[in-house]
């Protein structure tokens, strides 16, 4: 299956490079903590490593670069398809977000369990899976599809929280 993880094409880290002094962010920490991500993938970003797709598009957007444009899939660095290319019979495009259209697995069976169990009142969903197994796209449909239903929805990323008391 393909990796849903992106990095920046050589030929643009030059461009991405110059793009955060440019649109006004003096270090690549201040960068990283107002789109509130770890320093560690701003600079995977930068430099060309994978980047979760989400993460990728975000900081692709807040520094005015084309993020199809730039874009490769970690997997496919080998044959350098692009974001464009053709892609593996079981991932479909979608439109995830209202303008956004992302890569997605589709899940029937766990998508229509989440979206059932949200109905209820007073609702709880824990969604645990490894890194780049697409919770996050499972949860912006699910949560997508119920706020169409009249329901206020609040998705709330703890990423970055801190755990201590402090």
């Amino acid at each position: 299956m393909m990796s849903r993880s992106l990095r920046v094409r050589p030929e643009y880290i030059p461009q991405v490079k110059s793009a955060v002094k440019r649109n006004g962010y003096p270090r690549q920490k201040d960068l990283a903590e107002e789109l509130w991500i770890s320093l560690s993938t701003l600079n995977n970003y930068l430099n060309g490593r994978a980047v979760d797709n989400l993460n990728f598009r975000e900081i692709s957007e807040r520094l005015a670069q084309d993020w199809q444009e730039i874009a490769v899939f970690e997997d496919n660095i080998g044959d350098d398809t692009s974001v464009n290319g053709k892609v593996e019979q079981e991932v479909v495009m979608i439109d995830c977000l209202e303008a956004d259209s992302f890569l997605y697995v589709e899940r029937p069976p766990i998508e229509q369990s989440c979206y059932q169990e949200l109905l209820r009142t007073g609702a709880l969903i824990r969604i645990k899976a490894p890194t780049l197994m697409g919770k996050t796209l499972l949860i912006s449909r699910v949560l997508s599809k119920v706020a169409q239903q009249g329901y206020q929805t609040v998705y709330l990323n703890l990423h970055l929280a801190n755990w201590s008391l402090d």
